[in-house]
């Protein structure tokens, strides 16, 4: 029945995909935009939206509308992406990893490829001006790139501070190369769906699991996982995108005012934001009782060297694009 649902809203929607109107003289043009985005209606992020949508309603004198939907409110993510693409939502928040196939994107979750955001950040803004990552260019007019902060090892019982610690620990991660991964660390992966996370952990089902500090502040993680080793094992991002066929509806002024409007949020709120409630899920989850230790540089090395391996299998997923996909990650880590 639910899927159901979604099916018939998507038709619903793509029989209304943009409204445009035009005041007399046809001058005037009011562009009426469908947003959905991943982020809880009472988290900054989905603030953030907010804000800068009312920002370009006024901007454009009224011209641009927004009608926002946040918390994936329209359906899962494999219809939203469908009704995306199709034309149904005409902006769209969301993580590669929850849609179709972003095999550059997945180089997020390479361990330790990727040290900060920053990097990520400037990794991804070259390689879309390079031409390098069709995932995105040949599905959307991206927007924005969103790095989204380190994934770090929460464990219920005991901290991790050896490779013996991790000998065996049932842990769970949000991707295939995470998987492999912690199967590479010494730990036995766990495929468990977010929704069962939980449980599994007080349960004994999971000893841990992979995710960022920001995630288990806001989902109450600290409540069972008592143990946080501190450090980037690795990334991930989430991206803003456009429909094309909206994209190329919209006349060039509007289209320079979003995508400066975008650019500035980016550069001047959000990035500075995610270092500031990075400090504050840290602060929340001690008030938890968790333990938070910062890795070692004796275990960040012997897990650089247990994992080394997938940089190599990452590129071999690249084609004929790897070499020059790595020289521009690489250049952006030296240079972040």
């Amino acid at each position: 029945m639910k899927k159901l649902l979604c099916l018939l809203l998507a038709v619903c929607l793509l029989a209304v995909p943009v409204t445009a109107f035009a005041a007399e003289g046809g001058d005037d043009t009011v562009y009426t935009l469908r947003v959905s985005t991943t982020r809880g209606d009472s988290t900054w992020f989905a603030q953030m939206y907010d804000d800068l949508f009312a920002e370009l309603t006024e901007a454009s004198g009224g011209r641009l509308q927004f009608e926002v939907f946040h918390n994936n409110t329209l359906g899962a993510p494999p219809d939203l992406w469908n009704m995306f693409t199709e034309g149904g939502i005409d902006i769209l928040d969301m993580s590669p990893g929850m849609v179709g196939s972003f095999p550059v994107s997945e180089g997020f979750n390479v361990p330790f490829l990727f040290e900060n955001d920053n990097q990520v950040l400037a990794a991804m803004n070259a390689l879309l001006e390079a031409g390098l990552i069709p995932e995105y260019s040949d599905n959307m007019e991206l927007l924005a790139f969103l790095p989204a902060g380190g994934l770090e090892l929460f464990t219920v019982k005991k901290p991790v501070a050896t490779m013996e610690d991790l000998a065996g620990l049932k842990l769970r991660a949000s991707s295939m190369t995470l998987s492999n991964a912690i199967g590479a660390l010494g730990g036995t992966p766990v495929s468990i769906q977010p929704s069962e996370q939980t449980t599994s952990l007080q349960q004994g089902v999971l000893d841990g699991v992979i995710t960022g500090a920001m995630f288990g502040s806001w989902t109450g993680l600290g409540d069972v996982c008592k143990h946080l080793l501190q450090g980037n094992i690795a990334m991930s991002c989430m991206f803003c995108g456009m429909n094309k066929d909206t994209w190329a509806s919209l006349p060039e002024d509007l289209q320079t005012l979003i995508k400066d409007a975008f650019t500035a949020k980016v550069n001047d709120y959000y990035m500075p934001k995610m270092e500031e409630e990075y400090n504050n899920a840290l602060g929340i989850l001690t008030g938890q009782g968790v333990e938070v230790t910062p890795m070692s540089e004796e275990l960040e090395a012997a897990m650089r060297e247990a994992t080394a391996s997938f940089r190599d299998d990452y590129a071999a997923t690249l084609g004929d694009n790897a070499e020059a996909i790595l020289a521009i990650i690489d250049e952006a880590v030296a240079n972040n």
